[in-house]
């Protein structure tokens, strides 16, 4: 095979590469012994200029396997163990959602909660007067101040009607001034009705509950009184529930409970009776990850066996933590299939983690598990690699003349290049 200007065999080609990359490559490329011979599908790649192709596939391969079986450690706050969902007999009016580092388990099985709603938080609502939006005068010409006192903070507004402008003009500028005021916890909005030619000021509070009340007065002119919002159409209020009998209060619809706070709860609606909310595994979560983590480890048992000439100790290492591992996989429906694979029971999978979860955890995302041994594996094999199955630069490789003829830097990577001297 042609190499530039340089011929070169087969064997030769293979030999060159190998001394190029086993400094990178070791422990995962085995030595050749003397005399060895390469397969006929490895002779064409090599001598093909392919090889970077299988090291690209190689790293493809061991970082899907690690990055799967990261999901599965359950020493990580984000592993599928630690994930979970909010069950409700009543999603309607109690929902939630479980925040990201929750103690699984610190929430026993069954419902943990029991929850019932009196009143739901509230923002006040000032809606004012509907005027003719096409007329005017309904706002008098002139300047105006009005003052919104909240939590006890007073804010004076100001803003000039001008003579000739329709009601719905005036009453946009008082709304305008009120959203243009820092700091304020009242927003104004004008609401129109096209059909019947009418709009009305309305003046709400940025956030639900009692501290969040807000009084509206006129300072100098008559907006406030002309408008029609000096009074509350709604009150601000707190929520009120009880929690598994005790009964407590929320400037907010959205609560949260258990022992550590990492359970979200949203009350949506009145309950006449009491609502359980427990928290569960995401079982669902859970299988997906384990039929990926399945499926990523029988990738690269094929890729790494079909190129075992060149990764014997990763490929070693793969049957190694199968056969090592097989109860373990066993006790989640997985068992050796055709290729030296695995083949997965879904409905063995299903049954294991609704009936024996923590054995499930405790096989594959425990400290001694499958899924850190497997994840280990992975990274020490592309770490040994210089972090990618690429030769570290300043390494003082060596290589025949022929590369420097007849790779290129598009088929190449750069840092492999910058390795050769």
């Amino acid at each position: 095979m042609a190499f530039g200007a340089v011929e070169a065999t087969a064997s030769e080609a293979t030999a060159m590469l190998r001394a190029l990359l086993r400094p990178a490559l070791a422990p995962g490329l085995a030595a050749r012994p003397p005399g060895g011979t390469a397969s006929h599908a490895d002779q064409a790649a090599l001598a093909t200029g392919e090889l970077v192709d299988v090291l690209g596939r190689a790293r493809g391969a061991l970082l899907r396997l690690a990055e799967v079986a990261r999901t599965l450690d359950a020493s990580s706050g984000m592993s599928v163990f630690s994930a979970a969902i909010v069950r409700s007999s009543d999603p309607g009016a109690v929902r939630g959602r479980v925040l990201a580092g929750l103690d699984l388990a610190r929430h026993p099985a069954g419902a943990d909660w029991r929850i019932r709603v009196s009143r739901l938080a509230a923002a006040q609502k000032n809606a004012g007067t509907g005027v003719p939006s096409g007329g005017v005068g309904a706002l008098t010409a002139g300047p105006h101040v009005v003052r919104i006192v909240q939590a006890g903070t007073s804010s004076d507004v100001r803003f000039t009607v001008h003579g000739g402008e329709t009601n719905a003009q005036a009453l946009a500028r008082f709304a305008a001034a009120v959203n243009d005021a820092a700091g304020l916890g009242v927003r104004a909005s004008v609401i129109g009705d096209e059909a019947a030619d009418m709009s009305r000021l309305v003046l709400t509070a940025r956030a639900t509950g009692a501290t969040q009340a807000f009084a509206v007065t006129d300072l100098d002119g008559s907006a406030v009184a002309e408008a029609g919002v000096a009074t509350a159409t709604t009150r601000a209020a707190n929520a009120v529930y009880t929690l598994d009998g005790a009964v407590l209060t929320a400037e907010t619809n959205v609560i949260r409970i258990g022992p550590d706070g990492r359970v979200e709860i949203t009350l949506a609606g009145l309950t006449a009776d009491t609502v359980g909310v427990s928290v569960a595994a995401n079982v669902a979560r859970i299988g997906a990850a384990v039929t990926a983590l399945v499926r990523s480890y029988n990738a690269a048992r094929r890729f790494f066996d079909a190129h075992a000439d060149l990764f014997a100790g990763t490929a070693a290492a793969l049957r190694s933590l199968g056969s090592r591992f097989r109860a373990a996989l066993g006790s989640v429906g997985a068992a050796p299939g055709g290729g030296g694979g695995l083949a997965l029971d879904d409905v063995a999978l299903g049954a294991a983690l609704r009936d024996a979860l923590p054995m499930v955890r405790d096989a594959l995302g425990g400290e001694a598990g499958l899924a850190a041994a497997l994840a280990g594996l992975a990274e020490r094999q592309l770490a040994a690699a210089g972090g990618g199955l690429e030769p570290l630069p300043g390494a003082g490789y060596t290589t025949h003349p022929a590369m420097h003829q007849g790779v290129t830097a598009s088929r190449w990577p750069p840092r492999l290049l910058d390795a050769v001297v």
